[in-house]
């Protein structure tokens, strides 16, 4: 999905540029965010590999889900490893959890969320670490994290950053690439 990306159309905020296929976002904070060009299916795995080369924040996916956005955290200040989906009333800890060991800079992480009619789930490094049951009524995106078009897929980071991989799996249905 990286190579569907341009950075000068798809940029909402920050510094972002491709290097070497790799999609790099260079600004510290204010939450940069870029669109990926593509509406998602019904249902989806959604695979992101990423490395920071210092660790203060992690990465955000925002998720477009039934014409609105919601957003899957993955880290947080201090480089504490911790994980959350946001509900529409601000409370970003439903399915919060946290893992003895911080995370490590330069080292690649990925994470898997898993979009599915009644449920989220993510894993980080192949551990499931969240599972929401929701009709996604109850899912938003914060004010650090709202989108202009809420029905496409965007990435979010608050430090510099190298998204290594971003791939979907179709589950149900079919995306659509918007270029």
């Amino acid at each position: 999905m990286i190579s569907l990306i341009n950075p000068q159309q798809d940029k909402i905020f920050g510094d972002w540029h491709l290097e070497n296929g790799e999609l790099v976002c260079t600004s510290t904070h204010f939450v940069p965010k870029i669109y990926v060009p593509y509406q998602p299916p019904e249902e989806y795995d959604l695979k992101i590999v990423w490395s920071q080369p210092s660790i203060r924040h992690g990465i955000s996916a925002i998720i477009p889900k039934g014409g609105n956005s919601f957003i899957w955290g993955i880290g947080n200040a201090r480089g504490e490893m911790s994980f959350s989906v946001q509900t529409a009333n601000g409370v970003a800890n439903p399915t919060e959890s946290r893992a003895a060991e911080g995370f490590q800079p330069g080292r690649k992480y990925t994470t898997v969320i898993q979009i599915r009619k009644n449920r989220v789930r993510a894993t980080a490094d192949g551990k499931q670490v969240a599972s929401y049951d929701t009709d996604y009524k109850d899912l938003r995106a914060g004010p650090w994290h709202r989108i202009p078009d809420t029905s496409r897929l965007a990435i979010a980071c608050d430090d510099p950053t190298t998204f290594h991989v971003i791939e979907m799996e179709e589950i149900t249905g079919t995306g659509k690439k918007l270029r």
